[in-house]
């Protein structure tokens, strides 16, 4: 066999070998993103902090539980950054909802007294 021969069975050869690891890693590719499609949601997630935040990264809305105070906390701000709603506890532990002005400004408060 003349050189050209030879290299031509090298470059078929290589061309299989290429072709089988493509091959073999597309089914790699594809094992992994079936797996990740059928992995079930959490039931549960838990954490002491969420908040939503707009496109520019400032806090829209936070539900917390305050370490010390016990009780969980919803609070809303409007596009300046005021509060403008609140529902959690009073400070005796009773419920808690407040509605406020785009300002600030307190204008319905509800609250309840426990039994």
């Amino acid at each position: 066999m003349n050189t050209i021969e030879l290299r031509v069975l090298r470059l078929e050869r290589d061309c299989r070998v290429y072709r089988t690891l493509f091959v073999l890693a597309g089914l790699m590719l594809l094992a992994l993103l079936s797996y990740g499609a059928v992995k079930p949601p959490p039931e549960v997630i838990r954490a002491s902090r969420f908040e939503a935040v707009d496109k520019q990264g400032r806090v829209r809305a936070v539900m917390a539980s305050f370490p010390g105070h016990g009780d969980g906390v919803f609070r809303a701000y409007n596009r300046g950054g005021v509060e403008v709603f609140y529902a959690g506890s009073s400070g005796p532990g009773d419920g808690r909802v407040e509605v406020k002005t785009r300002k600030g400004k307190l204008t319905v408060v509800i609250s309840g007294k426990r039994k």
